[in-house]
Parts: C-alpha cells; sequence; structure tokens
C-alpha cells in the first residue's frame, strides 16, 4: 500500500481537529518530529546487566518527545555482520528493551529487537 504525502497531512489534520477543537481549520498546525539513525532503548534489567545494578542513566539533552532525553551511556551493537559502536541510549529505561538503526543502503533490512523478539523492516 503507497500512502501519499497528501493523504498523510489529510490523515493527521484529521486526528488533530477530532481530538483539540481549539485548533484552527484553516491553520497547520506545528508538530516535532524527531529523527535518530541509531539509538537504543534498555529496560530495567538489561540496565543492570549492562551497566550495573540500580545504575541510573545520564541524562545529556531533551528530546522532541516530553520526557525522552539522551543519554550520555553509549553502546556497541554486535551482529553476525560485524558491529555498530556508539549507539546512544535513550532514556528513561522501558518495560522492554529496542534497538533501532537505520543503514545506508536503504534496500538492507533493518532488524528490529523489542522485548527478545527480533521484527523485520525493509
Amino acid at each position: 500500500m503507497t500512502v501519499d504525502t497528501k493523504q498523510i497531512e489529510e490523515i493527521i489534520m484529521d486526528v488533530l481537529k477530532k481530538q483539540a477543537d481549539n485548533i484552527k481549520t484553516n491553520e497547520k498546525p506545528f508538530i516535532p518530529i524527531g529523527i535518530s539513525n541509531r539509538h537504543i532503548h534498555l529496560s530495567r534489567s538489561d540496565l543492570d546487566i549492562c551497566f550495573g545494578e540500580s545504575y541510573e542513566l545520564t541524562p545529556i539533552k531533551d528530546l522532541n518527545q516530553p520526557g525522552q532525553y539522551a543519554c550520555k551511556e553509549t553502546m556497541t551493537i554486535c551482529g553476525p555482520k560485524g558491529a555498530i559502536e556508539k549507539v546512544r541510549v535513550l532514556g528513561p529505561v522501558r518495560e522492554n528493551a529496542a534497538a533501532k538503526a537505520r543503514l545506508r543502503q536503504p534496500s538492507r533490512a533493518v532488524r528490529v529487537f523489542h522485548g527478545g523478539r527480533e521484527k523485520r523492516r525493509v
């Protein structure tokens, strides 16, 4: 299924109009979007294993999403085809861990891990 930019704009505007009575129909609202080439979310148990029991993440920068932040901590993700170094940890800790990476070659699949299960995205 292919969705063009106009359709996406229409869907977003429809949702915003339904959820916020104060948005005027003739104005386009500002919606902040953040893009990260690679980052990792950790669960409490994964943080304890990787950095030590009761370790607390060190926030260095707030993200566009309220309550979310980039941390001083980085990790290396290793796989059968190599490693990705200096992957930024994002906080706060989550219920399930997830590693996300955007590859330079769009034809390659990106593997995303959520709660121990692998999801494959192309």
